[in-house]
């Protein structure tokens, strides 16, 4: 048989059926960490949804890692058959929030639980662009739409006891800069505060959910993955040549690929039962997160905003602890 071109995607654990049975949704699942963590867990036996913005894109990935699955499993004899891979391709659109909820009504018709969620896909280092729903980019895409997935999928969650990992970045701690009115760069707006700002939402949104929902049966946890080296989310930094060339010396020093932040993830979510609150990892190892990450009163102005910028996208029946305090100045 003919080695796969992207065999670089490779090096996945032992396969085996240790997930069987459980459903895995990832977002950003056609390259880099989405694409490695898609392939792990469906040779792990489960059913993954590969969420992407184009439909093509999420079909071609999943026939590349049947090929690759393909190639590998020769090695060996226990390994399941490459017809027994569960990939399911769905298309999201991170931008727009009327392909948000087309994506969950069209999930919910499908699936009665979801047991790991990996929000993953994301975007740095773009000009600032405004959505059509009127939103700064890397706001929308890296942040608030996947808040928006949290809200509807609670119920399914609880149903499994289930898991919502966000691939966060210790840009949340470098770059970032939590300030009132300037949420989305309305009164100063630099690229890399925009993207560092989305992760410590992301991060601040996490861990507000970990705490209203610390009742219930789910787990929200953080990780920063590394500098992986195979991602696209930096492509669209190679016109600053200083920052793109500084980028590619880190890589050189201490870059992973995209397979190892897989792992990392594999690793993180087998330690599910060893859980404390508010989790923030930095590879498999326990962090230390930001700050403003863990101030609660910035949390719940960070919510109250984004729930009032959610009003006509909200679920129906939305548990109480999920509304915002009264009275809460954004």
């Amino acid at each position: 048989m003919e080695q796969p071109k992207l065999l670089r995607y490779s090096k996945i654990l032992k396969p085996g059926r240790e997930f069987s049975g459980k459903t895995f949704l990832v977002t950003g699942a056609n390259t880099g960490i989405g694409y490695a963590a898609a392939k792990l867990f469906a040779s792990k036996g489960a059913e993954v949804i590969m969420v992407c913005r184009i439909r093509v894109k999420a079909l071609l990935a999943a026939e590349q890692i049947r090929s690759e699955y393909e190639y590998e499993r020769r090695k060996d004899s226990d390994a399941m058959p490459t017809e027994d891979l569960k990939l399911t391709p769905m298309d999201l659109d991170l931008s727009s929030l009327d392909s948000a909820l087309t994506f969950i009504n069209k999930f919910k018709q499908n699936y009665t639980k979801l047991d790991v969620m990996i929000l993953n896909a994301g975007i740095a280092g773009v000009k600032k662009i405004i959505t059509g729903d009127g939103m700064e980019t890397h706001f929308q895409v890296n942040y608030l739409t996947h808040f928006l997935m949290c809200l509807h999928m609670i119920p399914l969650l609880e149903e499994s006891k289930g898991v919502v990992l966000s691939v966060s970045s210790e840009a949340h701690r470098v770059l970032a800069k939590f300030k009132l009115g300037n949420f989305q760069g309305e009164k100063t707006y630099g690229r890399f505060l925009a993207y560092g700002n989305s992760k410590l939402f992301q991060m601040m949104a996490s861990f507000s959910f970990e705490r209203r929902l610390s009742h219930r049966n789910i787990h929200f946890v953080t990780m920063h993955p590394g500098h992986v080296t195979d991602t696209a989310i930096g492509n669209h930094i190679t016109d600053m040549s200083i920052l793109y060339l500084l980028r590619q010396c880190l890589y050189a020093v201490d870059g992973i690929e995209s397979s190892v932040a897989a792992k990392d993830i594999y690793e993180i979510l087998r330690q599910k039962d060893e859980y404390k609150s508010e989790v923030y990892y930095n590879r498999r190892e326990l962090g230390e997160a930001s700050q403003d990450s863990r101030d609660v009163v910035k949390q719940e102005q960070l919510w109250s905003y984004s729930i009032k910028l959610l009003e006509n996208y909200l679920p129906v029946n939305m548990p109480p602890e999920l509304l915002p305090e009264m009275n809460t100045k954004y």
